[in-house]
C-alpha cells in the first residue's frame, strides 16, 4: 500500500514503471446519494498509471468544488455521472511529481505542481496519487503551502479570466458572493485591474473588506438592490456567484447596473442545477441562451453573459501565479481548512462545501 509517511517512491530517470500491484489509499464514493452514507475510505486503489500527457503526483492537498457535491448528489448525472461505481473523486490537487514521461520538457520528477480538473467530473484527486494532465499544471509558487496551492487551481483561474474579460480601470462592479472560492480571489484582481469600487455580498463582511471592499453588504441584513447609493451610482458589472436568476431580475429592474453594463453569472438560475436528462438540459440552457442574444442586440438593457468556469488560459494561469508569488494575491482558505484524510473529515469537507457557507476554500490535507 502507498503510505504518505514512506519515503517518495523513487523511478528511474523519466521511464514508467509498472502500477499493477502498487495500492493506495482513497475516497470511496458508493453511489449517488447523501453524503454521510456514500462516502468511505478505501485502501485498495490502485495507484493510477498515467497515459501520454500526464504527470504522476503524490498528492499533498485536495481542494474541493461544486463539481464534487454535485456528482455525489446525482443532480446534475447527465453530465456529471461517474462510468462506475465505487468512485474516486477530487479535482484540484498540489502535490509532488513522481513519474514524468519521456516527452515531457517543463516538469520533472521531484517538482511540486498545482494541477486543475478540466473535465465534467472532477476524479481521482482525493487520494494518495492522482495522475494528472501536465498542461493543465503549473509549479507551486513558493511562498504558499500545498494546501493553498490546492485551494488556487480552478477558483483562481476562473477569477482571473472574469477579471480580465470585465473589469476595467474606474469600473464600480458588484460581486454577489465575494467570500467563496472564486469571490475571495476576484476581489483581489478586479483591484488590480484598476476597478474604482468594489462592493460584495457576504456573511463575512470584516473578510471581503480585508481582501479590499470598499462597501460590504451582509445580504442577510439588507438588500444590495434597495440601497440608494447604488441606484445613483450605478454599477459597470456584476459578477453572479450566488445569487441566480433572482439577482439578474433585480439588477434590470432595479437600475443598479448601467443599461451598458454586464451581468455575468458562474451558477445559472439556480446555487444547485437539477440536470439528470435532456430535457432538464434544455430547462436549462435555453433561458440562458435566450438572455444572452435578446441582451446582445437590446442596446437599453446590460448584457447577461453565462461564464464557462471550467475555462482555461497558459498565458492567465501563468500571470496569476506570479501575482500569488509576488505577494499580491492571498489564497483565502476557510477557516476549518485543512480537513484531514479521513472518512469523517472528508464527509465534513463535503457538508462545508455543500453548504454554500464556506469563506474561502475548502481544502483535505492528503499528506500530513
Amino acid at each position: 500500500h502507498a503510505d504518505t509517511n514512506q519515503s517518495e517512491r523513487r523511478f528511474s530517470g523519466k521511464r514508467a514503471c509498472s502500477h499493477s500491484k502498487l495500492l493506495m489509499k482513497g475516497v470511496s464514493l458508493s453511489g449517488f446519494g447523501p453524503i454521510d452514507e456514500k462516502i468511505g475510505m478505501s485502501h485498495d486503489w490502485p495507484v493510477p498509471k498515467p497515459e501520454q500527457g500526464e504527470l504522476l503526483l503524490r498528492v499533498q492537498a485536495c481542494a474541493l468544488a461544486p463539481g464534487d457535491v454535485r456528482t455525489l448528489s446525482g443532480a446534475t448525472s447527465l453530465m456529471q455521472a461517474p462510468k462506475s461505481w465505487p468512485f474516486l473523486p477530487g479535482g484540484d490537487v498540489c502535490g509532488v511529481v513522481t513519474e514524468v514521461p519521456e516527452t515531457e520538457k517543463k516538469f520533472k520528477v521531484g517538482d511540486c505542481v498545482v494541477a486543475r480538473f478540466d473535465r465534467p467530473r472532477p476524479r481521482g484527486g482525493l487520494a494518495e496519487y492522482d495522475a494528472v494532465k501536465a498542461d493543465q499544471c503549473e509549479y507551486k509558487p513558493p511562498n504558499i503551502t500545498p494546501i493553498e496551492g490546492a485551494a488556487l487551481g480552478s477558483s483562481g483561474m476562473a477569477a482571473i479570466l472574469l477579471s480580465e474579460a470585465a473589469v476595467r480601470p474606474g469600473s464600480r462592479i458588484l460581486i454577489l458572493g465575494g467570500s467563496g472560492g472564486v469571490g475571495s480571489h476576484l476581489i483581489q484582481l478586479a483591484r488590480l485591474q484598476g476597478a474604482s469600487f468594489i462592493a460584495a455580498t457576504s456573511t463575512a463582511t470584516s473578510l471581503v473588506r480585508s481582501l479590499g471592499v470598499d462597501r460590504a453588504i451582509n445580504y442577510t441584513q439588507e438588500n444590495w438592490w434597495e440601497i440608494a447609493e447604488f441606484r445613483n451610482h450605478k454599477f459597470d458589472v456584476v459578477f453572479d456567484l450566488a445569487g441566480g436568476v433572482q439577482s439578474w431580475l433585480k439588477a434590470r429592474s432595479a437600475v443598479a447596473l448601467k443599461p451598458t453594463g454586464r451581468y455575468i453569472t458562474l451558477i445559472g438560475d439556480q446555487r444547485w442545477m437539477v440536470v439528470r436528462n435532456w430535457w432538464q438540459a434544455a430547462k436549462f440552457v435555453v433561458p440562458h441562451m435566450w438572455r444572452v442574444l435578446w441582451t446582445k442586440w437590446c442596446p437599453w438593457v446590460p448584457q447577461y453573459t453565462m461564464f464557462a468556469g471550467t475555462a482555461d488560459n497558459p498565458e492567465a494561469r501563468l500571470k496569476l501565479f506570479d501575482l500569488v508569488q509576488q505577494g499580491k494575491v492571498k489564497v483565502v482558505l476557510d477557516p476549518q481548512t485543512p480537513f484531514p484524510f479521513t472518512t469523517e473529515g472528508v464527509k465534513a469537507a463535503y457538508h462545508l462545501q455543500a453548504s454554500c457557507h464556506a469563506h474561502g476554500k475548502v481544502v483535505v490535507q492528503i499528506e500530513a
